[in-house]
């Protein structure tokens, strides 16, 4: 339904879901009874407050007003978004009971117009498993008003959901992107209508080691792109994340990094925190020297990587990883594809540099060329490893220490990590240290067929794992 105006005040709406367009939105007693009642019948309501019949700022300014109760039982979910401001009345509580979500956003089209969040009365989740998601512009106001969660509330796997009611400043402009710095505890989201930094300056990061990013930040699926990164310290969107720092949803899209620093990664410099449903594309340049550690995604990781990927082409000296140059913490279902070139004296590996931690459930399929020491998967390792492969093609440098799986191994390579023996380019899985069995080593063929990875690999319709090409696909992202 749109239009200027629209009433709904004692309709009998029943549908799977329900949109309301219109240029000013107020949920009077009727309005509100008709909410809910369509919400507990199953159907998801979604009311956008344009500004006035689909014509942003022709008359109204696309404020929200909810100034009597909605309440509703069940999974349909109900967002409110204004292109201004969003006001819940002091006498007005929003709640339910199951499952339901709430999306209450100001500036949802991301116009930096101070568009503010304001709760004068209660939402109440107490008796609900949702979430609730506030956004408001950076230049706004958030009033949090009554909230009440639920105890029993816990943040489903690799969400990287911290509380049950998150309220998010939103991020749509370089300015904004520079103001995190300011405070870097604070809760962020990227706006709407996306970012693109070409031409923009070159940007210096969020957080440094004095300073870390402790916050949350939530890209909401969005593809932000072509962000230039230079730093003479930790280099990266982030240039460090700190043990209690969320970063999440979103994929930076063609970006670029410089480095004469320690460590550089598209995303993070250094990560202590949680990473988790994040991506990167674009290039690195690392020319700095053999202590330089380079990822894609991250240079190096103390905290958790989880269903996170890279696809960066990198050019450096120093410990070099697609994801990860030096993983000291956790990698799980995550992947690296693209290239990687090293300097005479460096470590290189399809997905970790060098690993001291754990590394689970991941691959790479990276083209590696030059280095002393190369791996398909990592180039040294003295952590763990399982269910994991190599599909990388190696081109190493004379006198190298390569393998299909590890160029060095001193730590432990559990029986179901595979390699390609056929194409890599690696006559053995491990190239010094201690080997892994010959089973390991798989054929093109084979690694098209989830029988090869023995029953350890999920495969079942709810499991990890999907078959595909070079080898396994993980079933997030083939979307099963």
């Amino acid at each position: 339904m749109s239009g200027k105006d629209v009433k709904v005040g004692g309709a009998d709406v029943r549908a799977k879901a329900w949109n309301i367009t219109t240029g000013d939105f107020t949920a009077d007693v009727p309005t509100a009874n008709t909410l809910g009642a369509s919400l507990s019948n199953g159907a998801s309501i979604s009311v956008l407050a344009n500004g006035a019949d689909g014509k942003l700022g022709a008359t109204g300014e696309g404020d929200i007003a909810i100034e009597a109760s909605v309440r509703w039982h069940g999974a349909s979910s109900l967002t409110l978004d204004a292109a201004h401001s969003l006001t819940i009345a002091p006498q007005a509580t929003i709640a339910n009971r199951g499952t339901g979500s709430l999306t209450l956003s100001a500036d949802t089209y991301g116009f930096d117009n101070g568009g503010s969040l304001t709760n004068q009365g209660t939402v109440d989740w107490s008796r609900s498993m949702g979430i609730v998601t506030g956004l408001y512009d950076m230049n706004g106001s958030y009033t949090p008003g009554t909230v009440y969660s639920n105890v029993s509330w816990h943040p489903a796997p690799f969400t990287g959901l911290v509380t049950q009611f998150t309220a998010y400043q939103l991020v749509n402009s370089m300015t904004d992107l520079s103001a995190v710095n300011n405070n870097l505890s604070g809760n962020y989201a990227l706006g709407s209508r996306g970012l693109e930094f070409a031409g923009a300056p070159e940007f210096g990061g969020i957080g440094t080691a004095a300073n870390p990013f402790t916050g949350q930040f939530d890209g909401m699926g969005h593809l932000p792109a072509d962000l230039r990164l230079s730093s003479t310290a930790d280099t990266g969107l982030f240039g460090v994340i700190g043990k209690s720092g969320v970063v999440r949803n979103f994929t930076l899209a063609e970006g670029t990094a410089t480095s004469s620093g320690e460590t550089v990664g598209l995303l993070a410099g250094i990560n202590y925190g949680y990473m988790v449903n994040v991506g990167a594309t674009g290039a690195i340049g690392a020319p700095g020297n053999t202590s330089t550690v380079a990822g894609g995604l991250v240079g190096e990781n103390f905290g958790r990587i989880e269903r996170s990927w890279a696809g960066v082409n990198i050019i450096g000296v120093g410990q070099i990883g697609g994801l990860v140059g030096l993983n000291d913490g956790r990698i799980d279902q995550s992947f690296a594809i693209a290239p990687a070139s090293a300097g005479a004296q460096s470590t290189v590996g399809g997905l970790v540099g060098t690993n001291h931690g754990v590394i689970g459930r991941s691959y790479a399929y990276e083209f590696l060329n030059g280095g002393a020491t190369v791996g398909g998967l990592v180039g040294i390792n003295t952590g763990f490893i399982r269910e994991s492969y190599a599909a990388s093609r190696l081109t190493a440098g004379a006198n190298s220490t390569e393998g299909g799986i590890a160029g060095t191994n001193s730590g432990r390579i559990a029986a179901n990590v595979f390699w390609n023996s056929q194409s890599s380019g690696a006559a053995a899985g491990v190239g010094s240290g201690t080997a892994v069995a010959s089973s390991s080593g798989l054929t093109d063929t084979q690694l098209l067929e989830p029988a090869s990875f023995g029953p350890t690999w999920d495969f079942t319709a709810n499991g990890t794992w999907v078959a595909g090409y070079p080898g396994p696909q993980l079933r997030w992202l083939a979307g099963h």
